[in-house]
């Protein structure tokens, strides 16, 4: 759950810095810095929520997933070579 928790909030970041990115754009100086300001707070305050909610999904994730699934493919290796074979 950590680290789904962590991913969340790399994504929360991300979105936040693309719309600023992409906000600003055709703005004047004092403007930008204005609505910089802003979106940087938004994403400060929306890091704990964005964990939060990425440690929910992790957690419903292995909560609700059905224990006898099986791999689709299995590949038995006999050798090492086999599953690296340029080294």
């Amino acid at each position: 759950m950590i680290r789904t928790a962590s991913y969340a909030m790399v994504l929360w970041t991300s979105l936040v810095l693309v719309l600023m990115a992409f906000r600003t754009v055709n703005l004047s100086g004092q403007q930008s810095a204005e609505v910089q300001e802003q979106l940087t707070l938004v994403m400060w305050v929306g890091l704990v929520p964005a964990g939060l909610a990425g440690a929910l999904a992790g957690w419903m994730r292995l909560r609700h997933a059905s224990r006898d699934i099986k791999p689709r493919l299995i590949f038995n290796a006999t050798d090492a070579r086999e599953v690296a074979p340029g080294l």
